[in-house]
């Protein structure tokens, strides 16, 4: 009995050992990814960063925590942050964001507020550097800035790797409520009832730790099984496939099915989404294809995207998507 209880005491002061060490050697890796990126002239300060969770957890959380890209004038911040693993399992990540915290892209502040607001990420590979599959969740996601807002629920965006730089990404939300004013002629919900895409993106470089520090991978190719959104009787459903030119335009075809397209229309021009000029040219287009389909208020037609253009047959209408 008395060996009994020495073997106990020894094996737990040596997990006690390897999980101080453990928790030290996490946080210096922390701190040191935080200095590499002043190094390479970001913005990235936190007031605080812990450590906790024995014996068996490694959860870090970060307290007044900026990150700032001068490249491309990305600014993060948010008063609470964690990043939650097991001690044994370091290759699986669970990331907590705060219910308010604040992005800035392309010189508009947004104001995020979230309940629920999740990620969990598994890496794998040599020192668990190359991103295999990852969660993003959360229960109410509300956007806002001096551009617009917007306000979800039930967000759920899934990335899983399918071969060699090929991730399929599947996304879904409902009570998706887009801000903006709304035609009094024009009866919609409050919300959309269905927003929902399935695709697989192929690109240049692996999704990795390294990659993301360094230059984040670009698109190659798109392979759109479906995207679907159905807002009141308006549907809007787009499949297709597309390779990605190095100027980021979409070089393939894409087959749209558009239910009630002229409300649409209606509601791109008043929300800024199509200048006027645009929307007039393209709903004269798009008045002639419904005509030749025999339903005035469906569209079921294909865009080809060449030479930087969409085209609906011999029709331009105007520039091919580009992605950023």
């Amino acid at each position: 009995m008395k060996r009994l209880v020495i073997a106990v005491l020894v094996a737990g002061l040596a997990w006690s050992g390897w999980w101080f060490y453990a928790a030290h050697k996490h946080k210096a890796a922390l701190e040191g990814w935080f200095e590499a990126r002043r190094a390479d002239g970001w913005a990235a300060e936190y007031q605080s960063l812990q450590v906790r969770g024995f014996p068996n957890r490694l959860d870090a959380t970060f307290t007044g925590l900026t990150l700032a890209n001068p490249e491309n004038g990305t600014v993060w911040r948010a008063p609470l942050f964690q990043v939650l693993m097991l001690s044994y399992k370091p290759d699986h990540a669970i990331l907590v964001w705060p219910h308010s915290q604040t992005l800035t892209l392309s010189g508009t502040d947004w104001t995020i507020d979230s309940d629920r607001m999740r990620a969990s990420v598994i890496l794998e590979g040599d020192a668990a550097q190359s991103l295999s599959r990852a969660n993003f969740e959360a229960e109410v996601l509300n956007l806002t800035s001096d551009q617009g807002a917007a306000a979800m629920a039930a967000l759920n965006i899934a990335l899983a790797d399918t071969g060699p730089e090929l991730y399929r990404i599947t996304a879904s939300a409902t009570g998706y409520a887009p801000g903006g004013p709304l035609p009094a002629d024009l009866p919609l919900p409050d919300s959309l009832s269905a927003l929902r895409a399935d695709l697989t993106v192929a690109l240049n470089a692996p999704l990795g730790l390294t990659t993301l520090e360094a230059s984040p991978p670009r698109p190659t190719r798109l392979d759109l099984r479906l995207a679907e959104a159905i807002w009141g009787g308006l549907e809007l459903k787009l499949a297709g496939a597309a390779d990605v030119t190095a100027s980021g335009h979409l070089d393939g075809q894409m087959t749209v099915r558009a239910v009630n397209w002229r409300e649409m229309m209606r509601l791109s021009s008043i929300s800024g989404t199509l200048p006027q000029g645009v929307a007039g040219m393209l709903e004269q287009a798009l008045d002639l294809a419904s005509n030749l389909s025999g339903n005035k208020n469906t569209l079921d037609l294909t865009l080809d995207f060449k030479r930087g253009r969409t085209w609906l047959g011999m029709i331009p209408l105007g520039s091919a998507p580009r992605l950023p």
